[in-house]
């Protein structure tokens, strides 16, 4: 559609110029035609004399005339078929971007009913949460594995003897390496793998829908913040993770377009676990 008008302005801008000349050469024309009858002795009874001065220079003034005037009339057809086929691509474009629209929020609406099909559940049976609350309870999970390799970080700091005192500030500041944050998460992760898979799937089809479409990379990057809205802080958090370990449970595809797209720059530091807060992507 780019190239379409570009073209339409550059014939528009063309025709503009040409045809204040086709008018000039008409005019000169008019004025050859009429100068020799005042100025010179040609009779105008005389037709074989002013006929053969008509064919000489007022011909030529009269042929460069109707050339360009001939050129304007084709830019002019020229114009009008590409103003057709700018309107037709616009109407497509408008029934495209209404299809995929209807499309996106219905695969935004299957993705929020997996994420509804969710549920936590103790070894009872009992459930415990569902839903979006079930990231939490991963999170609250997470969380704990991730206090474990703390612990253990800390006991290779300071020994546990009597001579030592356990120092809370010490114990807080302490930074755990990326490496062990994914391995607790992907123990985590493979523990809920039956809720998590579907989730991370449908969430791929959807990105995967919006990144191959033919939308601008701006209306692209407006459907992509209505999803990132619909993430919670826990989600978020998981997304995080999930996407750094670069497709390790089949979501390579996942990985690559939701750092393209900053899907979870909105993800709160204190909410992550690593040492040095936020993934550099």
């Amino acid at each position: 559609m780019k190239d379409l008008k570009v073209e339409m302005f550059a014939i528009d801008r063309l025709t503009n110029r040409l045809r204040p000349l086709a008018w000039l050469f008409v005019g000169l024309s008019f004025l050859f035609a009429i100068y020799p009858l005042i100025w010179f002795d040609i009779k105008a009874l005389k037709y074989n004399e002013y006929g053969d001065y008509v064919g000489g220079p007022v011909a030529a003034f009269l042929t460069l005339g109707s050339m360009f005037f001939i050129y304007i009339t084709y830019l002019s057809q020229r114009y009008q078929v590409l103003l057709q086929q700018n309107e037709i691509r616009e109407n497509l474009n408008q029934n495209y971007s209404s299809q995929f629209e209807a499309r996106f929020f219905q695969l935004l609406h299957l993705h929020a009913s997996n994420v509804s099909l969710m549920d936590y559940r103790n070894r009872k049976g009992e459930v415990l949460s569902v839903g979006r609350d079930c990231f939490r309870t991963y999170y609250k999970k997470f969380e704990k594995a991730i206090l474990r390799v703390r612990k253990r970080e800390f006991r290779k700091l300071y020994s546990l003897s009597n001579d030592v005192v356990l120092n809370l500030s010490e114990y807080e500041s302490i930074e755990i390496a990326l490496e062990d944050v994914l391995d607790e998460f992907t123990f985590v992760y493979t523990k809920f793998q039956s809720d998590l898979d579907p989730y991370y799937r449908s969430m791929e089809h959807l990105i995967g829908y919006t990144h191959q479409s033919e939308l601008q990379e701006k209306q692209k990057e407006e459907f992509f913040e209505i999803l990132r809205a619909q993430l919670s802080t826990y989600e978020l958090v998981f997304v995080y993770y999930f996407i750094h370990l670069g497709g390790e449970f089949s979501g390579r595809q996942l990985s690559k377009l939701a750092k393209s797209y900053n899907l979870v720059r909105d993800v709160d530091e204190v909410d992550l676990f690593h040492g040095d807060k936020r993934i550099r992507f």
